[in-house]
C-alpha cells in the first residue's frame, strides 16, 4: 500500500493501472518469492494496491477512478507493507527543483524545502501536518483489518532513502543584487531524520493505543542505502554504486517519475532487509483449535458459541456432525435457540485462508433442559421494543408481534417458549414480496403447539398491490407463505385476522382483479396435514356461484375455530344491490354456506353485525336487526351450529327499549355466551345484557349475581375456553368490587368477587386468568394490580410482579391490554412506567403457566 516507494517505481518491469507504476519486482513481491523458496517453502498471496503519485488522503479516498486503498482490505492478510508521507511533503517537485540539473532552482527550492520542514516539524512532533497525515493513516488501516475480523495482522511501515548523499551540497539564488546560498545537502538530510522519528513516533504511540496486540513496526531504509559505500544519488557527481536510478545518467531508462526511487537492486535489497527483520513473520505453524467442548445450552434460550484458533487465525470452519434442533453454523459462529434438549457430538475443522493448513478437533454441545419456571406469575419484557401485540399462547409457546415506530413501523414477530426469552424475529418473506412497508396484524395459535400471524407486504413485481403472507411457527423458527389464492389475477387483496382452534386455523381474504373492480371472497384453512389451502368462498345459487365477484362485502368480517369446526360471518352485496348475511362453516369435509334469514319488517344492522364464536364442537353467533321504522326496539337473535348444522334463530330476551347497541363477542366452550351494552332509548343510558346457549337451555338471558351485589353491574365482558366460560362485570370508577363469574357447564355460575374497579379476563383450554386493579379516572392507569390463575375451581390471585425497571413512585401505575390463555399457559399483557421514562410507556407480558 501507499506510494511509488512502495509501488515499484524504478524496477523498470510495470504492470496494472496505468500511471500507478506498479511492478511484479517490488519489495513485496519479491518477499513473497523468498518466503516461498527453502528454508521457508511457505505458500504467499500478494496484492498491490501501492500507486506512484499517492498521498494519505488515497487510503480513505478513491482517486481517480480508482477505490480507496483501505477498500483492498479483507481481514485475510497477514502483513501489510507501506510508505506514506514523502508526496505529502512534496517530494517528487523538491527533486525537480533542488536535485535534477536541468531543472533545479535555488529560489524554488528553498520555498519548497521551507513547506517541508514545516509540514513535518521538529520530528517526533504528532501534531505536526505530517504526523497527523500519517497517524491517521497507520489507524485507518489496523481498524478496517480488524472490522474485517482480523485484529492480529502485522502493518509494517518503511521508511525513506535519503535523497542527497553530500550534506554540502549547495544552491545559490539571487534576492535583489544579493546571493542567497540553499544549504539543500544539510537541509535534506535534517528533513529525513525529522521524518524518520516523527514516523517512529507514530508507529510507538499506535502500538500503545493498541497495547493488546501491538501490531505496528517500523523498517528504515537510510542505513541500507547509506552503505558503505553509499548506494544513494549525488546531485552534482556519479556514484557507481548506486542502488537508485540517476535522472542523467540511467537514460532513457532513467525518467523525472522512476528517479530517485530505487533501481531493481535496491529494491531486491529492501526485501533482503525485511527477510531478516525478526519481527516479520515468515511462516504460517499449523494452526490449533482452541480446545475443549462448546459451550453448555439450555433449551428454548438463545445460543451462541465461537469457534476460534489459539492464534485467532482467518479462515473457514467446517462441522461435520448434527447440530442440535434450532441451531445452525455461520462462519465460526453457532447461533440459534435449541429446541431439543441432549447431547451432539461435532467434528470440527478449519483451514486457514491458504487452504494449506488444516486442524480438526472432536467437540460435544450438550443442551439442558429449560429450569423449571417458578410458580405463579413472571413478568417478561421484549428485549425493549414499544409493544407487544397480538399476544396468543399455546401450553408451550406464546406468540405476537410488534411494530416500531422509531423505524417506519417495521414490523417483528415474537416467539416465546416455555421458561425462555421473547425473540424478536424479522418477519422471513417469500419470494417475490419487497421487504418495505411490510405490516402483521393478528396472531393465533392451536391447541396443539402450532401459531400463525397474519400481515402483507407489497409485491415486486405490480406496484401498488399487496401479498398477503401467513407466518407459522411451533417455536422453532418463523416460517412464511403467501395465502394461496385459486386465480394469479387477483391482485388487490384485503385480510384482517386469523383464528386457530384446536388443531385448524381459517382466514378470509377479500380479493379483486383490479384496483378499483368487483370483489371475490377466498377462505383459506390450515392443519398440519394439508398446510394452507384456499378455495372460493361456496354461494347459494340463487345469488352467485362461487367464485363469482360482487360489489362489496364486509369490510370486518368475523373469524372463529374450535374443536372440529371454523366459522366466517359476513355479509355481501347481490347483483342486485341487495345485501346479504352469509356464514360459512369448515369441517373436514370442506366450507359450506349459510344465509340467516332477516326477519319481517326489520333492516339487518350496518352490514349485519355477526358477531360469532367457536368452542369444543359448537359455534354461536348474534345477529342484530335494525327497526324497518325506526322506532321500535331492535330485535336480537341467537343462532346455534351444532350437529353440522345451524339452528333455527330463537330470540334473544331484552327488558328496555333498545335505540342501538353494542354486543361483545360470542365466546363458546361446550356452551356459548355473550354481553351486550344497550342503549335506552327515553333516557340514553346503557344497560347491560347477558345471554347464553345450552344444549339443555337453548338461548336465554342469565341472571348473574353474587354475595352483597346491590346493584347491577354497568359492563361486562365474556371469554371461554374448551371447558369453561367466564363472564366479568363492574362498575367503572365507583370503587365499588368486580365479579368474575365461571362455568363449566353454561347453567351453573360461581361469582368471584375483587375490591378492584377493573378487571379483565381469558380462558382457554380449562382454565382462565385475570388483571384486576383500580383505574384512575384521569390516566387510566392503575396502582398494585392483582393476576389471577382460575385452577381447580378457585381463583388464585398473587400482586402482578414488576420488571427491574418499573417505576414504584406513587406517579407509577401499569395499563392493560387483554389476557389469553392456551392450553396451561395464560399471558396478560400491558405497559408500565419506566425509572428512565416515567412519562413513556414500555411493554410487558405477564406470563404463568
Amino acid at each position: 500500500m501507499g506510494d511509488s516507494y512502495s509501488a515499484g517505481n524504478g524496477t523498470g518491469i510495470y504492470q496494472g493501472a496505468a500511471g500507478c507504476w506498479r511492478s511484479s519486482k517490488n519489495y513485496g513481491e519479491q518477499y513473497a518469492t523468498m518466503l516461498k523458496a527453502a528454508p521457508y517453502s511457505q505458500p504467499t498471496k500478494v496484492t498491490t494496491v501501492a500507486c506512484s503519485g499517492a498521498v494519505s488522503a488515497d487510503f480513505a479516498n478513491p482517486k481517480s477512478g480508482r477505490p480507496a486503498q483501505n477498500d483492498a482490505i479483507t481481514g485475510a492478510e497477514d502483513l501489510i507493507f507501506l510508505t506514506v508521507g514523502g508526496n505529502d511533503a512534496n517530494f517528487n517537485n523538491i527533486v525537480i527543483q533542488c536535485l535534477v540539473a536541468a531543472s533545479r532552482s535555488g529560489a524554488k527550492c528553498n520555498t519548497l524545502l521551507t513547506a517541508a520542514e514545516k509540514m513535518i516539524g521538529s520530528g517526533a512532533n504528532l501534531d505536526s501536518e505530517l504526523g497527523k497525515r500519517v497517524k491517521k493513516v497507520l489507524d485507518s488501516v489496523y481498524v478496517k483489518s480488524k472490522s474485517r475480523a482480523n485484529p492480529h495482522i502485522k502493518i509494517v511501515m518503511l521508511g525513506y532513502a535519503y535523497l542527497e548523499g553530500d550534506t554540502n551540497y549547495t544552491l545559490n539564488y539571487k534576492s535583489g543584487t544579493k546571493t542567497v546560498p540553499v544549504a539543500v545537502g544539510k537541509r535534506l538530510k535534517a528533513i529525513s531524520d525529522k521524518g524518520e522519528a516523527l514516523q517512529k513516533a507514530v508507529v510507538a504511540k499506535l502500538n500503545t493505543t493498541y497495547s493488546a496486540y501491538k501490531p505496528y513496526t517500523f523498517v528504515s531504509v537510510q542505513k541500507l542505502f547509506s552503505g558503505p559505500p553509499f548506494h544513494g544519488l549525488y546531485a552534482q557527481k556519479n556514484n557507481p554504486n548506486r542502488w537508485m536510478v540517476d535522472p542523467l545518467r540511467d537514460r532513457p531508462f532513467g525518467s523525472i517519475t522512476t528517479s530517485y526511487h530505487p533501481n531493481l537492486t535496491g529494491w531486491t535489497q529492501e526485501a533482503k532487509l525485511l527477510l531478516a527483520n525478526k519481527a516479520l513473520p515468515h511462516t504460517k505453524t499449523q494452526p490449533v483449535v482452541v480446545g475443549g467442548n462448546l459451550p453448555t445450552g439450555t433449551l428454548g434460550k438463545p445460543y451462541t458459541a465461537t469457534l476460534a484458533t489459539t492464534d485467532n487465525r482467518a479462515g473457514t470452519w467446517t462441522i461435520t456432525g448434527t447440530l442440535p434442533a434450532g441451531l445452525k453454523q455461520n462462519g465460526n459462529k453457532i447461533t440459534g435457540i435449541p429446541t431439543k434438549a441432549g447431547t451432539s457430538t461435532l467434528s470440527v475443522t478449519f483451514t486457514d485462508t491458504l487452504g494449506t493448513r488444516t486442524a480438526a478437533a472432536t467437540k460435544r454441545l450438550t443442551v439442558n433442559p429449560a429450569a423449571t419456571p417458578a410458580p405463579g406469575w413472571q413478568a417478561t419484557t421484549a428485549n425493549g421494543i414499544p409493544f407487544i401485540s397480538g399476544l396468543s399462547c399455546t401450553t408451550t409457546l406464546c406468540t405476537g408481534y410488534t411494530l416500531d415506530s422509531s423505524n417506519n413501523n417495521t414490523p417483528s414477530l415474537l416467539s416465546r417458549a416455555s421458561g425462555g426469552t421473547w425473540i424478536t424475529t424479522k418477519p422471513p418473506l417469500p419470494a417475490g414480496v419487497e421487504d418495505t412497508n411490510g405490516v402483521v396484524y393478528s396472531t393465533s395459535c392451536t391447541e396443539t403447539g402450532t401459531c400463525a400471524a397474519l400481515g402483507y407486504y407489497p409485491r415486486k413485481d405490480i406496484p401498488g398491490t399487496n401479498a398477503i403472507i401467513v407466518w407459522t411457527t411451533t417455536g422453532n423458527g418463523w416460517k412464511a407463505q403467501v395465502i394461496p389464492t385459486p386465480s394469479t389475477t387477483h391482485l388487490w387483496v384485503t385480510n384482517y385476522t386469523v383464528s386457530c382452534g384446536k388443531d385448524t386455523c381459517a382466514t378470509i381474504t377479500w380479493a379483486n382483479s383490479t384496483q378499483d373492480g368487483p370483489t371475490h371472497a377466498i377462505l383459506t384453512t390450515w392443519t398440519a396435514a394439508t398446510g394452507w389451502k384456499s378455495v372460493y368462498a361456496p354461494m347459494p345459487t340463487s345469488t352467485a356461484a362461487p367464485g363469482t365477484a360482487f360489489s362489496n362485502w364486509d369490510i370486518n368480517p368475523a373469524v372463529s375455530c374450535g374443536t372440529g369446526v371454523c366459522a366466517i360471518a359476513s355479509s355481501y352485496v347481490d347483483t342486485t344491490d341487495t345485501w346479504h348475511q352469509i356464514v360459512w362453516t369448515y369441517q373436514a369435509s370442506g366450507w359450506s354456506h349459510f344465509l340467516p334469514p332477516k326477519p319481517a319488517g326489520l333492516d339487518g344492522g350496518a352490514y349485519g353485525r355477526q358477531p360469532i364464536g367457536c368452542g369444543d364442537g359448537v359455534c354461536g353467533m348474534v345477529t342484530t336487526y335494525n327497526p324497518a321504522n325506526g322506532d321500535a326496539t331492535f330485535t336480537f337473535q341467537g343462532w346455534t351450529w351444532t350437529g353440522g348444522r345451524w339452528s333455527s334463530p330463537v330470540n334473544l330476551p331484552t327488558t328496555v327499549d333498545t335505540s342501538s347497541s353494542y354486543i361483545d363477542a360470542v365466546t363458546c366452550s361446550t356452551f356459548c355466551v355473550t354481553t351486550a351494552r344497550l342503549r335506552i332509548r327515553d333516557s340514553g343510558s346503557d344497560a347491560l345484557a347477558v345471554w347464553g346457549w345450552t344444549s339443555l337451555t337453548s338461548w336465554r338471558a342469565l341472571t348473574l349475581t353474587a354475595e352483597n351485589m346491590d346493584r347491577p353491574i354497568d359492563y361486562a365482558g365474556n371469554t371461554c375456553g374448551n371447558r369453561i366460560c367466564a363472564i366479568t362485570g363492574g362498575h367503572d370508577y365507583n370503587g365499588e368490587k368486580t365479579w368474575i363469574w365461571t362455568s363449566t357447564d353454561g347453567v351453573i355460575w360461581t361469582p368471584h368477587a375483587e375490591n378492584n374497579n377493573h378487571t379483565l379476563t381469558g380462558c382457554g383450554g380449562s382454565t382462565c386468568a385475570a388483571w384486576t386493579g383500580t383505574l384512575k379516572p384521569v390516566t387510566g392507569w392503575t396502582n398494585g394490580p392483582t393476576l389471577l390463575s382460575f385452577t381447580d375451581g378457585i381463583w388464585k390471585s398473587q400482586p402482578a410482579p414488576m420488571p427491574a425497571d418499573a417505576l414504584t413512585s406513587p406517579n407509577s401505575g401499569t395499563q392493560p391490554s387483554y389476557v389469553v390463555c392456551g392450553g396451561t399457559t395464560c399471558a396478560v399483557n400491558g405497559y408500565y412506567s419506566t425509572v428512565n421514562a416515567p412519562i413513556d410507556q414500555a411493554s410487558v407480558a405477564w406470563i404463568t403457566n
